[in-house]
């Protein structure tokens, strides 16, 4: 057997080992073989198996296998984030050799190299298409619009009083969005311990505590107790804004997952974009995979970021302007592809719009912890493999065109979930565990109930009933 074959095989068994990880778990013998393979591959644990000659920028790799990321700082494993990034880095790679076509030479070899060529041409690109767009823009606007609103049925009820889309584009990049922060705002043990204590669920426990303790014959001692309780309220404070970061930080990376995954949607519009100008397409479509792959490649892309400067598309939404009217989610673009890709995002965002902790205060120090420019990057490397599995543990029917809406109440559902509930229904969908698979499918048989079950005047509900049997996420294995 040749040494390319040999490397193969050895590869083919990693990449196994490491599905059936996630999956099902290892026996002791399997996981000895797994960590004697990462030993020694020296591109492990990144897996290039699969790329060619491709690779991502070495500081990005460096961030990802170290551990130097929000993702691990949350909880995920190292071995699933490793797993995760090379998915994300492959799809990223086949997207981008697929439109080069005859080109794709051109993503193989040194990143920095590759980064500069790839540069160079999308900028180019991005040049003619926005010459092309100038003549169209009312007409590319409208597409965009009814894009999007068709493929979640935003014209129909339910959500057709509920929100509406409103695309705009715009000849060139925009400086930072609001609320987005160049940095994570930072905050001290006091500030966090007097915004997230629960003096009530403290003063509960403590109650508890005495009744038990004299009903078994003690005497309670009120303020050794208390010592002990406030030391506890100040430690499940801390606590709980961690898990609410990391709450924040998924719902984020599957917004922007959702965004990248749904972004194609304009390649359905080949007819009227083939109108406009029959360049057009392939122009989009090279453009959008190269400047999707820079992501990869770009030195010091968080830095670049936390300038808030060169933006190529953002997106918000605003409240009604008076009571009977919809919530507006607006976006602005340089190109029909970005368009597309805002829309879903603002979209998404919208419908997480109570995933936040109730309290004004809890919920703008999570926000100004987790929403950054530096943040956003994570959410668009890894997205939308966080998002591919999350879509996988969907049944089919939720793809219909007269269904696809229930997919946005869902997300909103997935958002209501408290953090720790949260974080183990993630980690069961990430590994493909048919518990999670059976989850959804009670929260989306909710969902469904929910909707037929609304008012006629189809005005949201102030308390949404979601009352799943989430116990089954306390069972480990």
């Amino acid at each position: 057997m040749s040494l390319n074959h040999k490397i193969e095989k050895i590869l083919r068994t990693k990449k196994n080992l490491e599905d059936k990880l996630i999956k099902e778990g290892l026996t002791k013998k399997e996981k000895q073989i797994l960590d004697e393979i990462k030993f020694n591959l020296t591109e492990a644990p990144i897996d290039y198996s699969d790329v060619g000659g491709a690779r991502m920028e070495p500081e990005r790799q460096r961030k990802f296998e170290s551990g130097e990321n929000p993702y691990v700082k949350y909880g995920m494993s190292q071995e699933l984030l490793d797993i995760l990034g090379s998915e994300a880095f492959k799809k990223s790679v086949e997207k981008v050799k697929s439109a080069l076509g005859d080109r794709s030479g051109m993503v193989e070899g040194d990143p920095q190299q590759v980064f500069m060529q790839l540069m160079m041409l999308a900028m180019r690109d991005l040049q003619m298409i926005m010459s092309i767009q100038s003549r169209k823009k009312e007409e590319i606007e409208e597409l965009a619009e009814n894009l999007v609103s068709s493929y979640f049925n935003l014209n129909k009820p339910p959500l057709n009083k509920r929100v509406r889309l409103e695309a705009t584009l715009i000849g060139g990049p925009v400086g930072a969005s609001e609320g987005m922060r160049s940095s994570a705002e930072e905050f001290s043990e006091e500030e966090i311990i007097e915004a997230f204590k629960d003096a009530e669920k403290h003063k509960e426990e403590l109650e508890d505590f005495a009744r038990e303790v004299e009903s078994l014959g003690g005497k309670f001692d009120s303020e050794q107790a208390e010592k002990v309780f406030g030391k506890k309220m100040e430690q499940d404070a801390l606590k709980s804004f961690e898990g609410e970061k990391g709450k924040r930080r998924m719902i984020n990376t599957m917004i922007q997952g959702a965004s990248f995954s749904l972004g194609h949607l304009y390649k359905t519009l080949n007819d009227q974009i083939s109108e406009i100008d029959p360049r057009l397409m392939n122009l989009y479509n090279v453009s959008q995979a190269m400047m999707e792959h820079l992501y990869w490649l770009y030195p010091d892309m968080e830095g670049m970021a936390s300038g808030g400067g060169g933006q190529l598309g953002q997106s918000s939404f605003e409240e009604p302007e008076d009571e009977d009217g919809p919530f507006v989610v607006k976006a602005k673009a340089v190109t029909l592809p970005l368009l597309v890709h805002e829309l879903v995002k603002g979209l998404f965002d919208f419908m997480a719009w109570d995933s936040l902790p109730e309290n004004e205060k809890q919920s703008q120090m999570v926000l100004g912890a987790e929403d950054t420019l530096p943040g956003e990057i994570w959410d668009s490397l890894l997205g939308p493999a966080v998002w591919t599995r999350f879509q996988n543990a969907l049944p089919t029917d939720l793809f219909d065109d007269d269904k696809r809406h229930i997919q946005l109440y869902l997300f909103h559902r997935f958002g209501k979930l408290s953090a720790e509930d949260m974080k183990k229904l993630t980690d069961a969908i990430l590994r493909g565990d048919k518990q999670a698979q059976n989850m959804i499918n009670r929260m989306i048989e909710e969902v469904k109930e929910y909707l037929r079950n609304r008012p006629e005047d189809d005005e949201e509900s102030e308390e949404d009933d979601w009352d799943s049997d989430m116990s089954w996420l306390d069972d480990e294995d």
